[in-house]
Formats: structure tokens, sequence, C-alpha cells
């Protein structure tokens, strides 16, 4: 199939003879996947994409030779994703009734993707960025006054068993219907603070003796076996490395910040992501900043190279398993 795609970069079209040729013969082609691992993250909560859209997008990404869709596809701002054991998570959660994803439309783009080589990975970020969750479920996150102005700092629950029992329900459905191996479920930014405005939950971390960090180690320990179960294998963004708790190694972790990171991670045993040099949405200045400061050129893009002047030893390499655009 990425044979496929190489040999169609030789075809030219004649607009005039309206025909199609291979110049330049004869050739020899020298061309092979580095990486196992080449992805492209879709944010379907900041912005919901039509279904027509996520088809497009599958196509370009065949062209490209990717293989691997993120679907990042709930987040605070909204939950968009249908679920019939928790269906007022996108009842309420959703930007409006229209604006969802079936179990329908997820099964097709699944073998959509399937039939041009482009798994599809879900991403359902937890235990921050639930603001959408407790729209149809508000005992599902933590109500911190001194935090709620930004939806971004609620977090999930981490201290009730319903918290767990829902997740006991949901992690299963949802990777009935993403059947890829890996499930993501991000641990990024999670609030601190949040946990610690909340009097429930801080008599809990205190009758527990548990920390913030302590009782994000609990909610991980939570769900590992929910994943395990599912048959998945867990794929997190760095901060649950950052944030000191302890991560299986058998989880995938996805890096975001910088090289450093990643070297370490990989000593640590880990196999890795990298999506640091690949961010899309740096093409946006942001106020107050100028272009020439930070953005993310194609060219900047292209000279991003995971593995430039490391130490890495031929074994830890080979846990550099690839890379997401995101």
């Amino acid at each position: 199939m990425r044979g496929l795609e190489t040999f169609s970069q030789l075809v030219d079209y004649s607009d005039n003879s309206t025909s199609y040729s291979i110049n330049c013969l004869p050739t020899i082609i020298s061309d092979t996947p580095r990486f196992p691992w080449r992805g492209f993250l879709m944010d379907t909560a900041r912005h919901y994409l039509l279904p027509s859209t996520i088809f497009r997008t599958i196509d370009a990404l065949s062209y490209s030779k990717f293989n691997t869709l993120h679907w990042h596809a709930v987040d605070a701002e909204s939950f968009p994703v249908i679920s019939d054991t928790y269906p007022l998570l996108s009842q309420e959660g959703a930007y409006a009734p229209s604006a969802v994803y079936s179990h329908e439309l997820i099964k097709a783009v699944v073998a959509y993707g399937k039939e041009r080589g482009i798994r599809v990975v879900p991403e359902f970020d937890m235990p921050g960025h639930a603001y959408s969750w407790g729209k149809g479920y508000p005992d599902l996150v933590v109500d911190c006054p001194d935090y709620n102005s930004n939806i971004n700092n609620v977090p999930l629950n981490p201290t009730l068993n319903s918290t767990y029992t829902m997740l006991a329900s949901f992690i299963p459905e949802m990777a009935k219907l993403f059947t890829d191996d890996c499930f993501h479920i991000g641990g990024d930014e999670v609030v601190f603070g949040c946990w610690e405005d909340n009097a429930q939950v801080t008599a809990w971390m205190q009758q527990n003796g548990l920390d913030a960090v302590g009782t994000l180690q609990y909610f991980e320990d939570m769900v590992a076996p929910i994943l395990s179960k599912a048959n998945k294998n867990p794929v997190v963004w760095e901060d649950l490395f950052d944030d000191g708790v302890n991560v299986p190694t058998q989880y995938i972790v996805e890096v975001w910040s910088d090289q450093s990171t990643l070297q370490s991670l990989v000593k640590a045993g880990y196999r890795t992501l990298t999506a640091y040099g690949y961010y899309l949405n740096n093409q946006e200045p942001s106020p107050g900043e100028t272009t020439s400061q930070w953005v993310d050129t194609w060219k900047l893009m292209y000279s991003t190279d995971p593995l430039d002047n490391t130490s890495l030893t031929p074994e830890e390499i080979d846990l550099v398993i690839g890379g997401e655009a995101a």
C-alpha cells in the first residue's frame, strides 16, 4: 500500500494529451518507513468536525504515508461522542444535538481507516480536562470555586467509587468501537489546586494519607485494570511522568515538550512518541507574540528529528516508536 503511494508520485499528468506518464526511466526507488507509528492528532472537542472532514483527513493521511489517526475525541470544551451507557455525556456535553458522533459513525471511520492503512487510536483525556463530562453527570467532576472560571482546570473526582464504576462501563464500550490495540487516556495538565480547593476531596486525601500526586497515582492505578480487562495498551502524555506518577513501563508515553524529556523516558524503559516540533496550532500567532519567535514552519517541522544529538543505545533507539503532528 505504501509502495503504491510512492509509485504514484512518479506519475505525471498531461493536460494537453489528458494522459498519464512516468518519465526519467529507469528509476530506482529506495523507500521504507523509519518509524512504525506515524500519526496525526485530530481534535473534535475544541472544534466539531463534520464526518466528511474526518474521512477526507484519512484520505490525506494515506496519501502522505501516515498510518495512525489519533482521535482526540473529547475535552473540557465538549463531549461529542455518544455513549449508550451514559447518554447524558453527549446530550449535555456536546456543542449541539447534531454535533455528535454515533456508534455507527465511529465504526465507519475505523473501517474507512483500515481500508487505507490508517489505524484509529482514540483519546479520552482523564482525569484532567473533564469539565464537559460533568455537564451531564455533575458528580463525576470536582467543584472548585477558586478554579472553576477556567473550564480546563476541572478534573474528574478521583475519590468516589462511582467515578470508577462509570469508567468501568464507559471504557469497554468505547474499546469495542475503537478496535485498535492502543487507547490514549491523556493524563495531561491535571490541576492539583482544584482537588485541593474541594473540601470533600481534601478530607479523603487526608483520610488516606495522600497528597495530590498520590491521589493522581491512585486514579491511574484504578484505571489501569479497566484498560487491561479491555485488552488495551494505554497511551499517556508525558505529564504523568513529569508529575512523579509511577507509570508502568508497558505504557506508551507521548512527549510534547522537548528532546531531553524523550531521552529521560527512553532511558527509563518507556516506548515513546514525539509530538514536540510538530504542533500545527503554532501556525496561528498568539496575542502579544510575534511569529518569528515561536512559529513552527514546515522547514522546522522537517528538521525536527527525535534522534538527533542523542546518547541513546541501539536498544533505546528502538523504544522511540514514532511521532505525531498535533
